[in-house]
């Protein structure tokens, strides 16, 4: 009973070391993707801070040469 026990107990450590392996991986892509994200937000703002400049000389946001200034900036 207690070789079973052993067993027991060493297939939950596994699991729990398993468990922690992979929580800390899922934690650093969690953060990756939050930082991508934070980067993805800062660089739209800036995009639309440019367009908001830009649009009063351009007779319609979508014109290629804004989509190009856009995309240089």
């Amino acid at each position: 009973a207690s070789k079973e026990y052993a067993a027991q107990k060493q297939q939950l450590e596994n699991r729990c070391q398993n468990l922690s392996v992979w929580f800390q991986a899922m934690r650093g892509q969690f953060l990756a993707a939050k930082a991508e994200r934070q980067w993805l937000e800062h660089v739209v703002q800036k995009k639309q801070q440019v367009i908001e400049v830009l649009v009063p000389y351009y007779p319609h946001p979508l014109t290629p040469d804004l989509q190009y200034a856009i995309e240089l900036y």
